[in-house]
């Protein structure tokens, strides 16, 4: 389901106050409503996990080993020059991908899902060959950073 898909109409004397991403006041076409209907319900799991990902989304270490600042920059300046920017969030029921492709450091939101002090309660994480894995209880969320 893709949610930010067009810009509204910007050509009109009120352009300023015209928001430039769809918003929950903006009702679902026919089409996406029956898109929707055939996606599997999130599990709890799944819902903690990417709940737990957006509520962390401004952390940033207080002993400055790792940051996520809205996902807009490097807090600790590490950051080099991104030739892309974007993200993506695909998945249904237990299984969830999280790809993008410029800050922040994937270690940085490992920490900040599985960290003992910040992160979620039961989240484990595994290493794998393109990204990591935070499993919590049945889902996994698998985060994917795009080479720059």
């Amino acid at each position: 389901m893709t949610i930010t898909d067009g810009t509204p109409h910007l050509d009109s004397d009120d352009a300023l106050h015209v928001p430039r991403v769809w918003t929950v006041q903006k009702e679902l076409t026919r089409e996406e409503r029956e898109e929707l209907e055939d996606v599997p319900p999130m599990t709890d799991d799944a819902l903690a996990l990417l709940a737990g990902l957006l509520s962390r989304i401004g952390l940033c270490d207080p002993g400055r080993q790792w940051g996520l600042s809205n996902w807009a920059l490097d807090p600790l300046d590490r950051t080099a020059s991104w030739n892309r920017l974007g993200r993506r969030l695909l998945g249904h029921g237990v299984w969830w991908e999280l790809t993008w492709s410029n800050f922040p450091f994937s270690p940085d939101v490992v920490r900040a899902l599985a960290e003992p002090q910040v992160g979620i309660v039961g989240a484990r994480t595994a290493q794998v060959r393109r990204g990591w894995d935070v499993h919590l209880g049945d889902a996994v969320l698998a985060l994917r950073p795009e080479d720059n």
